[in-house]
């Protein structure tokens, strides 16, 4: 079952269990949503709007995205984890 105080909330990781999808799926989309948000195209674009530094920064942040992506999902494997215990809440909607 999810936490339902507010000890996992950083606005990284969901703490609600939806209607429509269970919250590892919510999850995943949020995954989605950062790694199209944050991605080498928009660092290019960024880049030649506000500045080479701007464009720069926005390359790390892609950077630092898809590796916090790729762990967290690792980590949803790992018992005893937040992420692992998010991804094998059992679904009440379901």
């Amino acid at each position: 079952m999810l936490d339902s105080s507010w000890e996992q909330f950083d606005m990284m990781n969901v703490t609600f269990q939806p209607k429509n999808m269970s919250p590892w799926d919510l999850q995943e989309e949020f995954y989605k949503a950062n790694l199209y948000f944050y991605d080498f195209r928009s660092a290019k674009i960024i880049g030649e709007k506000f500045g080479a530094e701007y464009g720069r920064r926005r390359v790390g942040l892609s950077i630092v995205s898809r590796l916090g992506v790729c762990l967290a999902r690792l980590m949803s494997n790992v018992k005893n984890t937040s992420y692992y215990r998010l991804r094998h809440t059992k679904w009440k909607f379901g």
